[in-house]
């Protein structure tokens, strides 16, 4: 009853644990900080370059979306006449359709380039070993004729509410945002391996480290006479 109350009992309670911790600050960083964000614009520049194909500006279509008088983009929705333009309900709707199904494959193309950044882990994404997997590829194919049957083949598109006229054209603008979180996560791993080298490098092949008392201090427990 009384180990709470001691100064070593609390020194132990707050030790850093050993070995790999599943979800750990620089995990979360990366997936809402950093690719997280970095996939999100990616998302939001290939959804409104798409509705500026069709005439609607991100302008626009905010101003659209705000309307408390009438609901657009459906297909019953009203004609919205805009600089001189008339849209009709239909053209909004399949404009909005085509916009989801540039995002969908753009969430799927950032990612395949998320999942070789995780798999370098501790070394740069580059080299032969990013390939050396050839079920890998064999996903990647699979994934992305599934997405194409859900996205272009009737009645699965008007369930999800995508468009088969949709070019792939437009899954460049994913693709150049791929690389970018590439040289991004090349750059962070960089000053990582600046800032925290015994962490973000590599163990040292051969090389055998004997434990001392102060290498092993939080791996035991304090003895409480």
């Amino acid at each position: 009853m009384r180990a709470p109350f001691t100064r070593n009992w609390w020194i132990n309670r707050f030790e850093k644990p050993e070995g790999e911790v599943l979800v750990d600050g620089d995990l979360l960083s990366w997936s809402y900080l950093e690719a997280g964000v970095l996939s999100a614009i990616s998302l939001l520049v290939v959804f409104f370059v798409i509705l500026n194909h069709h005439g609607i500006s991100p302008r626009q279509a905010r101003l659209m979306a705000k309307d408390t008088k009438n609901t657009y983009f459906n297909k019953d929705s009203p004609t919205y006449t805009y600089n001189g333009r008339t849209f009709t309900g239909h053209d909004q709707f399949y404009a909005l359709n085509e916009a989801r199904t540039g995002v969908l494959f753009s969430i799927y193309i950032m990612q395949v380039f998320n999942l070789f950044i995780c798999k370098a882990r501790l070394r740069l994404p580059f080299g032969r070993f990013m390939f050396r997997n050839k079920r890998t590829f064999l996903g990647f194919g699979a994934g992305l004729l599934l997405l194409a049957f859900v996205t272009y083949v009737p009645p699965l598109n008007t369930v999800f509410n995508t468009s088969y006229k949709s070019i792939p054209l437009y899954w460049l603008i994913a693709v150049g945002f791929g690389f970018v979180l590439l040289a991004y996560a090349t750059a962070r791993l960089l000053v990582l391996r600046k800032s925290r080298p015994i962490k973000w490098n590599n163990t040292i092949q051969g090389l055998h480290m004997h434990p001392t008392i102060w290498s092993t201090r939080h791996t035991t427990k304090s003895v409480e006479v």
